[in-house]
C-alpha cells in the first residue's frame, strides 16, 4: 500500500498542470491518484517533489497496490478552509467590483498532450482501429459495422458505415504518403 499526504498529491497534480486538485475531497483524490498513469506519457517532465510523489503513485500504480491519502492528513478542513475565506473575499470582492475570479478560471484550463486534438476513443478513432486491423483490402463490411457498433457501445449503422469510410480513405491516404 503505497500512502501520500494531500500536500504531495496536490503538489503533484499541479506539475501535472492540473490547479483544481487543492478543492477535491478525499474521495476524488483517491480516484484520481488510481488513474494518474492516464495522465502521464514518456514526455511529461516533472522535477522536485512532486516528481518523487509521482514516481512513488506509478509504482503503486504498475505494482496494483492500493493508494491511500496518509492518516495524518485531514481533507475535509483543508478544503472547508479556502471555503471560507473565499466568501469573505467575495464580499469584498463584491463591494470593488473586481474581476480575480475571472482570472482564476483562465489559470485553470488543462493543457492537451497533443495540440488540437483531445485523446478519445471516439466512434471515428475505433473505426481507424478496425480498419487498420483487417487491412485496406477488406473495404467496409457489414462485419465490420457491427464491430465498430458493439465497440462504441451505440448502434448506429449509418453513422458507422461513415466513419468506417473515412477511416478506410484516412489510413489508405496515409500509406500513400509513407511508401
Amino acid at each position: 500500500m503505497a500512502q501520500v499526504t494531500k500536500e504531495q498529491a496536490v503538489e503533484m497534480f499541479a506539475a501535472l498542470g492540473i490547479n483544481t486538485a487543492a478543492k477535491w475531497n478525499a474521495k476524488r483524490m483517491a480516484a484520481k491518484l488510481a488513474k494518474v498513469n492516464e495522465m502521464v506519457d514518456e514526455d511529461t517532465v516533472v522535477s522536485g517533489p512532486a516528481a518523487d510523489t509521482l514516481t512513488t503513485v506509478l509504482t503503486a500504480i504498475e505494482n496494483e497496490e492500493e493508494i491511500t491519502l496518509a492518516k495524518g492528513e485531514a481533507p475535509a478542513p483543508a478544503t472547508e478552509e479556502p471555503k471560507t475565506e473565499e466568501p469573505k473575499a467575495k464580499a469584498k470582492k463584491g463591494k470593488a467590483k473586481t474581476t480575480k475570479p475571472k482570472a482564476k478560471k483562465e489559470a485553470k484550463e488543462p493543457t492537451p498532450h497533443t495540440p488540437g486534438v483531445r485523446e478519445t476513443k471516439t466512434r471515428a478513432y475505433l473505426a481507424g482501429e478496425i480498419v487498420g486491423r483487417c487491412g485496406l483490402e477488406a473495404g467496409v463490411t457489414d462485419e465490420m459495422i457491427a464491430e465498430l457498433n458493439k465497440a462504441f457501445g451505440k448502434a448506429n449503422d449509418i453513422e458507422s458505415r461513415a466513419r468506417l469510410r473515412g477511416a478506410w480513405h484516412s489510413i489508405r491516404g496515409y500509406l500513400a504518403t509513407v511508401k
